[in-house]
């Protein structure tokens, strides 16, 4: 567990941490507990959640069972995106361009521009993060009709 100290002064973190604490130049949170969807960073976060809140990106945290998938394909209209393999193995697929991304070592990655269509397998239990930038109310994703 992470322990953050002010002047000698325990900052809870971890387990310890029942809801976000921010002290002006930092903000201390589980990304587990604070997110909305897996979402904890972005436009999108409540005005009193510190450095948490901002239009710069968009940050998830994906806790997904073997098994589970986006059957439907979105695009994000503005925002590049970043999907980042934690543990398990995730597969993101691009139908457009027939091509299917496979994560499966810790720190596999694939970024993918505004507007490709994307759905997503967790062919095992996996952890992911992904990152979208830019964080605008205008950039909501978009569900792509079936072809």
């Amino acid at each position: 567990m992470a322990i953050v100290r002010e002047n000698k002064t325990r900052i809870p973190s971890g387990d310890d941490l029942r809801e976000p604490t921010t002290h002006g130049a930092f903000t201390v949170g589980n990304a587990i507990n604070d997110g909305t969807h897996g979402w904890f960073i972005g436009h999108f976060v409540n005005d009193g959640s510190g450095l948490r809140r901002t239009n710069d990106l968009e940050v998830k945290w994906g806790e997904l069972r073997a098994g589970e998938t986006k059957r439907s394909r979105h695009t994000n209209d503005q925002g590049t995106t970043l999907t980042l393999l934690i543990r398990g193995r995730f597969v993101v697929t691009f139908p457009a361009l027939q091509i299917d991304v496979v994560l499966e070592r810790p720190g596999d990655y694939v970024i993918f521009a505004p507007r490709l269509e994307h759905k997503w397998q967790s062919e095992t239990q996996s952890t992911v993060v992904t990152v979208r930038w830019p964080s605008l109310p205008s950039n909501p994703p978009v569900r792509v009709a079936q072809t």
